[in-house]
């Protein structure tokens, strides 16, 4: 029972140890906050606004860029599929491997 006691104690004290710090850092950066002027803080939050309509307009691209190949056919169309058997020409472009038939 001794050792289960010792393995809940060093929990509870990692634990403990855990809230503190976080309590700590909480304490941290509330006194940075306070300690600026109303104008860095309105400067932060621009900027931080600014970052995140980059952000999202980044994102909204890539979406569109996503869509866009989706809806072409290009994704899953086996005409732009490559042929595995020859070199890398696209499967319904090329010859018939299997007969000696051009096409």
């Amino acid at each position: 029972m001794g050792l289960i006691q010792d393995w809940l104690q060093r929990l509870r004290e990692k634990k403990r140890e855990k809230e503190d710090y976080e309590r700590q850092s909480h304490v941290q950066e509330s006194y940075h906050e306070r300690k600026k002027s109303a104008n860095e803080r309105m400067l932060e939050r621009f900027q931080e606004e600014d970052r995140q309509r980059r952000i999202k307009a980044l994102v909204e691209q890539y979406k569109k860029a996503e869509d866009r190949k989706v809806w072409s056919g290009k994704m899953n169309n086996a005409i732009y599929a490559k042929n595995i058997i020859r070199g890398q020409k696209n499967i319904f472009k090329g010859r018939c491997i299997f007969t000696n038939n051009p096409k």
